[in-house]
């Protein structure tokens, strides 16, 4: 059986690619990519040569992402769904050699600090540039993209314009940068808003995550965790986030701040890494051995939540803290 990994956002690739390298070397079985933009235009995919296959054929197991959105099923073959954010924190540790590793192969200056935006478009522009004028002389800033706004924001005559601003016009490298910020932000999470999160384990790799929270973040593995630990900032505001930023920029403390967050981070993200890569990978290779007649009931999953129907085999796993739209106690056909 050949065993196709489905990701539906950039940030997915990587989560993926974890539990890859985790399984690829424990299993006999084809372990591949499902050809899509996503996994085409994301750099760690050519990087390190993985496996890409451009359709599903034969007998497979889809293991893909499971969150509010895109979510996949594999039409007549079995589908393993696993919490998007439970895989999110199986991601890297931190370290200041590999953020100057990072900023030297980006060819940015350590000059001054440097703060990351992702998610930048037109609607979200206004409040952004009250934002940037706080902090544009304090710091040099990367501004990047939503998605489909790919070419829009070097010509809008709305953003404002700065030597220490430089817009990166691109998909598939935030995640890099994050790793040289040392803060991060989603320009879409600076004021109140209904919903989660964006990755705020990749935006918190190279420094801190300020934000204004969506309502249903603590709803999201993890988050808790790094907001407790410092490597998340809640804020109330706009101005708050602003005010809090130009401060930390100037006060002297920043990296300090930063390396005393990061102890927890990475002390979280390898205590998710070694309770549940091992889970995942026993299910992985107890679904593509038994197929439609895998017995679901009393089948080892720690503490995660298992939702599942037969005809084709869909199961989801995910963590108890995860509350996801839509999730109810089975899968709907």
């Amino acid at each position: 059986m050949k065993i196709y990994y489905d990701p539906h956002q950039f940030s997915d690739v990587k989560a993926l690619m974890n539990l890859y390298w985790y399984t690829a070397g424990k299993s006999s079985k084809a372990i591949l990519f499902k050809d899509s933009p996503v996994v085409n235009d994301h750099n760690s995919v050519s990087e390190e040569k993985l496996p890409i296959a451009e359709t599903w054929r034969g007998n497979t197991l889809c293991i893909s992402t499971y969150a509010d959105f895109s979510n996949s099923l594999n039409s007549g073959g079995l589908t393993l769904q696993i919490d998007a954010k439970l895989l999110h924190n199986c991601g890297s540790v931190s370290s200041l050699e590999d953020k100057i590793k990072a900023r030297k192969k980006l060819d940015i200056p350590d000059d001054m600090p440097i703060v990351v935006i992702g998610f930048v478009k037109g609607s979200n522009i206004g409040l952004l540039n009250h934002l940037l004028k706080k902090i544009s002389e304090l710091s040099r800033i990367y501004l990047f993209p939503s998605w489909g706004t790919l070419g829009t924001l070097p010509h809008n005559p709305n953003l404002m314009k700065h030597p220490n601003i430089e817009i990166i016009d691109t998909y598939g490298e935030l995640e890099n940068y994050f790793k040289c910020a040392d803060i991060a932000l989603y320009a879409d999470t600076i004021s109140p808003r209904e919903g989660i999160m964006h990755n705020y384990i990749e935006a918190t790799a190279g420094g801190l995550l300020y934000c204004v929270e969506p309502s249903r973040s603590r709803s999201q593995y993890g988050f808790k965790e790094l907001l407790k630990g410092g490597s998340i900032v809640s804020c109330q505001s706009l101005d708050e986030v602003s005010n809090r930023i130009a401060v930390h920029l100037g006060c002297g403390t920043l990296e300090k701040d930063i390396e005393a967050s990061q102890i927890p981070r990475d002390r979280h993200i390898k205590k998710t890494i070694d309770t549940y890569l091992p889970v995942l990978a026993k299910w992985i290779n107890f679904i593509s051995d038994a197929g439609n007649h895998a017995e679901i009931e009393g089948f080892p999953a720690a503490d995660l939540k298992v939702y599942w129907r037969k005809d084709p085999l869909v199961v989801r796993l995910l963590h108890p803290v995860s509350r996801y739209k839509g999730v109810s106690d089975s899968i709907v056909p």
